[in-house]
């Protein structure tokens, strides 16, 4: 048990402390991007998104070292509870580092969030909340889609259905 417990926690720390000016999901440098339907929806400009991506790769420059440190502390932590004979004072400083960290990390994120806040227009405000409300409908999407209430996005387990071969249900209104 301590095993899968420490191999989690390595592979989380890891996970954080891989590429600091680089987009976390896919490798793709920001500026990279374009974000084009996001200007669109949003209406940003193209000096705001120059800042925006600006910002974003700053912040991840600066909170390189922390991720870094953060994977240290849980490597730590994962060969303290696989060892035969472990060291409950270094795995419990290790423990409550990572906790310190996290907190800078918040802190960090909380900055990040303001600064790109205030590069917005009042006109664009209502529109990133909305879009902030869509977001926050991807959990119960999902789960409809997977219960086939709603149409998956761009597969079909069924070729017959992706062929016409079977009629769909009608949606319940």
């Amino acid at each position: 048990m301590k095993h899968i417990v420490g191999i989690l926690i390595l592979s989380a720390g890891i996970a954080f402390g891989q590429g600091a000016a680089t987009s976390p999901s896919i490798g793709i440098l920001p500026a990279e991007r374009g974000y084009a339907e996001l200007k669109a929806h949003l209406g940003l400009t193209d000096a705001q998104v120059d800042q925006l991506t600006r910002l974003q790769t700053a912040y991840y420059q600066s909170t390189q070292g922390i991720h870094q440190e953060m994977a240290v502390k849980q490597r730590i932590v994962y060969t303290e509870m696989s060892s035969d004979t472990p060291n409950a004072a270094v795995a419990g400083e290790a423990v409550v580092a990572i906790a310190r960290l996290r907190t800078q990390l918040t802190a960090a994120e909380r900055r990040v969030y303001q600064d790109a806040a205030a590069l917005l227009t009042e006109a664009q405000k209502p529109r990133l909340q909305a879009l902030d409300a869509a977001r926050r409908l991807q959990v119960p999407i999902g789960q409809a889609q997977s219960l086939f209430l709603l149409e998956g996005y761009g597969f079909s387990i069924l070729p017959a259905m992706a062929e016409g071969g079977i009629t769909r249900m009608p949606l319940v209104p």
